[in-house]
């Protein structure tokens, strides 16, 4: 994390405390079991649950069986966390509740607590959401989303998300480009000393993606499908004479399934000229060395935006039909399977053409990503945080305070009654609006 992002946010606030959420208790310890409370909110929403009732009484025994089975399972869990969070608001003053994501059930269960512990919360983005969020992903339970720019508030917006719960910082990861892109050659030719490559051909690196399983559009061989129709367009490039290198850029918790994939992909082409390499670490500096990059609906393809490295959007890998993710005035080529390998060639030989799209992409890079790559992402994403803590009011951070469980604590109440003195030097002291 970048200093500037820290002092910006710990501004005004020299008593505040980092605290490692690792420094606590394992949340999901595998040998911790359900509690007689967990249980007894099992059976509770099972009687409740009208829809079972409904079911024929076989199927509906069946039904419950399945469903006290995953509480075993997700519950203690999600105990533990709500216990950790607790302990957390005792020990210490919680002014902000951030996550980078409340969808999933544990991160979903931790902005909730936020919530019903009156604590001011953000939620701040991990990726822009390039087709518009549905399912689990159509809300967000924090009080502020920060996203990286209006592109990636536009699906929530639609859904009728407030725009005032929606701001536009910019993506502090991508805060390096602003460095990296001064070092294009030298980033390159590293890479093709780590890799084997040839600093003197033209790079072409394709973006796998992934099935997150959260809807019925996404279909199972979204990592196949994608990587298959960059073979075949690489083997119609070498079938033309088109030099060039290729790169499959994976995820690294799939390294050591993904290079076999390939290899059996690239295998049904026989006597395959193209020499592909397999990597799995080194994202921004592909995105930096890369003549063109290619990407399914993928953030890869907004840093390439911002790196200034031409970009493909590859379509047609989802069962249900979707527009362009990027808009023509994104510099973004859209394209089918069918085309890809002559778009590839095209912004690879066609000077003109290449440079034509970069000017639009520096002209809507903004769009995807605030203030393009100015750098200062960080620390607009930090002011926000900053301004989030802040109470509205005198009034309204007492009325936090106190309806805080950690406010009033057993111990604390405990200690206010013997030390009256001390403890209302100890409130006064922690009054945040106070601020340098």
């Amino acid at each position: 994390m970048p200093d500037e992002f820290v002092s910006t946010i710990l501004d005004g606030y020299p008593d505040i405390t980092v605290v490692p959420f690792s420094s606590f208790e394992n949340t999901t310890a595998p040998q911790r079991e359900m509690s007689a409370r967990g249980r007894e909110i099992t059976e509770g929403s099972l009687s409740r649950a009208g829809v079972i009732e409904d079911l024929d009484p076989l199927l509906r025994e069946s039904v419950k069986s399945l469903i006290r089975e995953r509480a075993e399972l997700d519950l203690p869990a999600v105990e533990g966390l709500l216990e950790t969070l607790d302990t957390i608001n005792e020990r210490y003053r919680v002014i902000l509740f951030t996550a980078s994501e409340d969808s999933t059930a544990l991160a979903s269960v931790a902005a909730i607590w936020a919530q019903k512990r009156n604590l001011r919360s953000v939620l701040v983005s991990h990726g822009t959401a390039l087709i518009d969020p549905f399912t689990v992903n159509a809300h967000f339970r924090t009080d502020v989303m920060a996203v990286f720019g209006q592109r990636g508030a536009e699906g929530y917006i639609d859904l009728g998300v407030p725009p005032a719960r929606i701001v536009a910082t910019g993506n502090p990861a991508w805060d390096r480009y602003a460095n990296l892109v001064k070092k294009r050659d030298e980033i390159r030719e590293n890479l093709a000393e780590k890799y084997g490559l040839d600093p003197g051909v033209p790079l072409v690196t394709f973006a796998t993606t992934w099935n997150g399983g959260l809807t019925a559009s996404e279909t199972s061989d979204l990592w196949v499908s994608g990587v298959r129709a960059f073979v075949n367009a690489c083997e119609q490039l070498a079938g033309l004479g088109v030099k060039f290198q290729a790169v499959v850029k994976d995820r690294r918790w799939n390294k050591d399934v993904g290079g076999i994939w390939l290899q059996e992909i690239v295998d049904a082409h026989q006597g395959s000229s193209v020499s592909y390499t397999y990597a799995t670490d080194d994202t921004e500096n592909f995105v930096i060395a890369s003549d063109v990059t290619v990407g399914v609906s993928s953030n890869f393809t907004i840093e390439s935006m911002i790196a200034g490295t031409p970009s493909i959007n590859l379509m047609g890998h989802l069962r249900v039909p979707y527009p362009p993710p990027f808009d023509e005035a994104s510099g973004v080529e859209c394209v089918e399977p069918s085309d890809l390998a002559a778009t590839i060639q095209r912004l690879l030989e066609d000077e003109d053409f290449r440079e034509e799209r970069l000017a639009q992409t520096a002209a809507a890079v903004s769009y995807y990503n605030l203030g393009g790559r100015d750098g200062r992402s960080a620390i607009r994403l930090g002011r926000l945080l900053s301004k989030t803590a802040e109470p509205t009011s005198v009034a309204g951070w007492w009325l936090t305070r106190v309806t805080s469980r950690g406010f009033w604590s057993p111990r604390k109440v405990y200690r206010a009654a013997l030390h009256p003195l001390r403890t209302w030097k100890w409130i006064t002291k922690e009054r945040p609006f106070t601020r340098a």
